[in-house]
């Protein structure tokens, strides 16, 4: 059994993760039972590759309710994995970024990055993929307000962010920017 699991393994990252390094796709859901959780514990998973995010197919997809059960979700599963090394997906919109600067990056390559995480690296980390260095990005502001429901989504990202990091010794963080094949 691997020692890695997926949690969202049924998305489009999360199930690309999940067969490239043969993980477990988790089974539960955020709306399980903190008890669930606790009860299908395995103290052998080394690493957490945090694919799920609460939101809907239709408008709107993002509210109040959707940030609670993020947080919630993530919550269970810090509390359930104390001891593996999260890798946090996260998006490019926590730094107010939407559709007005696309930087694409497949898969395949976000699968490297992922790689380099298992085989050592990157620890304690938060990255943009495709890479770009903090002064870099603040040379290009996002010239539009967010709207709420992507503001939602942002400050979601960022409460999972900060979780991740004051919860778990060890974390890389990804903020994601545009996913292709």
């Amino acid at each position: 059994m691997s020692n890695i699991v997926t949690i969202g393994a049924s998305g489009f990252l999360g199930s690309y993760l999940k067969d490239r390094f043969n993980t477990q796709g988790w089974p539960g859901r955020f709306e399980y039972s903190s008890s669930w959780w606790a009860k299908n514990c395995d103290e052998s998973v080394k690493f957490v590759f945090y694919c799920a995010r609460a939101c809907r197919k239709k408008h709107p997809r993002r509210d109040r309710e959707t940030v609670a059960l993020d947080t919630e979700g993530l919550l269970k599963a810090l509390k359930t994995f104390p001891n593996a090394h999260f890798i946090y997906c996260s998006t490019k919109v926590v730094d107010g970024w939407v559709e007005e600067w696309q930087r694409p990056i497949s898969r395949v390559i976000i699968g490297d990055y992922f790689q380099r995480v298992v085989e050592g690296e990157l620890i304690n980390s938060t990255i943009h993929l495709p890479e770009i260095s903090s002064n870099q990005l603040a040379k290009f502001p996002p010239q539009n307000k967010l709207s709420q429901e992507h503001t939602l989504y942002a400050d979601t990202k960022l409460i999972g962010e900060i979780l991740v990091k004051s919860c778990v010794k060890y974390y890389t963080i990804f903020r994601i920017w545009d996913i292709t094949q």
